[in-house]
């Protein structure tokens, strides 16, 4: 093996170089009230058939939020849904058209990454699932099933 010198490594700055820090902030845990007063109505899912809401959060983005609720099947990461107010509307950029809820979709279904995004009453949906072994199909059955936060 060739030995590599640690100056490799070293950059050197000219003198009117600014270095900026970027940080980026955890998310916040929030509660299905604090969603709701910075969402308004939103549909949620209810807990049955081993699906349970493990907690809720708050990513602050650039201009806007987004929320985020982590589900659970049978205590087993299941899916997170993400839910943010949409700056323009959907389009289609993935690979397979789908439809939630009757609603038009779109479903990036890789090896190890799936997620499935729809529009509905002003707000974007996006569904990314831990447990890949539940299928489109399967989420769309549940979704049928969500209602209205009040």
């Amino acid at each position: 093996n060739k030995k590599i010198e640690a100056d490799v490594f070293e950059l050197t700055l000219p003198a009117d170089v600014t270095v900026e820090e970027n940080k980026v902030e955890p998310a916040e845990q929030i509660t299905v009230d604090d969603a709701k007063q910075l969402l308004g109505e939103f549909l949620t899912l209810p807990e049955e058939d081993g699906i349970t809401l493990k907690n809720i959060e708050k990513l602050d983005m650039a201009e806007s939020y987004e929320i985020s609720f982590m589900y659970l099947k049978d205590e087993n990461p299941a899916f997170t849904i993400s839910i943010f107010k949409p700056e323009a509307p959907l389009e289609p950029v993935a690979e397979e058209e789908a439809v939630v809820r009757g609603q038009k979709a779109t479903l990036m279904d890789l090896d190890s990454f799936r997620v499935l995004t729809w529009d509905e009453g002003g707000l974007r949906y996006s569904v990314l699932f831990d447990d890949l072994t539940i299928t489109t199909e399967q989420f769309t059955q549940l979704a049928d099933k969500m209602v209205l936060s009040k």
